[in-house]
């Protein structure tokens, strides 16, 4: 800390619930559904602050994001007579990127508890690439997917604990 401006670094991670699944796409005769299940976001970055008054603090910040996906393909295929196939294939996927935000922190009265309000905005970039399928094949359809960009805005409230020895 220098005069009323606080810098400093963070490293720090998150279990989620953050999940989305595609709509059904039917192919030929199989179904095909795409769900994603971000696991765990974490980040690594710099916090450069100001302190307007007393024990008021608003800082931005802004470094590397790193995400946990698991990726879900369930496919359902009729077999005859009513009867169908499903497989279920999940891949877990590692995306990198940047994370940039906001916040306020304060303590709480005059103790060493501090609150905390953030907003951070992750940028994974494109997540997923361009496939494009061409057949002569009745049985095998062509196709084209295009690929996706992966974005995720939290707001997030803490409290922690501020030790001094």
């Amino acid at each position: 800390q220098y005069a009323r401006v606080v810098a400093g670094l963070e490293i720090d991670g998150s279990a989620t619930g953050i999940q989305g699944s595609s709509l059904p796409v039917t192919s030929g005769t199989p179904t095909d559904t795409l769900s994603d299940n971000v696991k765990y976001l974490g980040t690594a970055r710099g916090r450069l602050g100001w302190t307007p008054a007393g024990n008021w603090l608003l800082y931005g910040t802004g470094g590397l994001a790193w995400e946990r996906v698991h990726r879900s393909l369930v496919e359902v295929e009729p077999i005859g007579q009513g009867n169908t196939t499903t497989f279920v294939t999940e891949t877990p996927r590692d995306h990198f990127g940047w994370v940039a935000g906001a916040g306020v922190e304060s303590f709480i009265a005059s103790s060493n508890w501090i609150a905390r309000l953030e907003y951070l905005h992750y940028d994974f970039g494109t997540v997923e690439g361009t496939t494009v399928q061409t057949s002569n094949d009745p049985g095998n359809l062509s196709f084209a997917e295009r690929g996706g960009r992966q974005t995720i805005e939290t707001v997030r409230a803490g409290v922690s604990y501020k030790f001094t020895p």
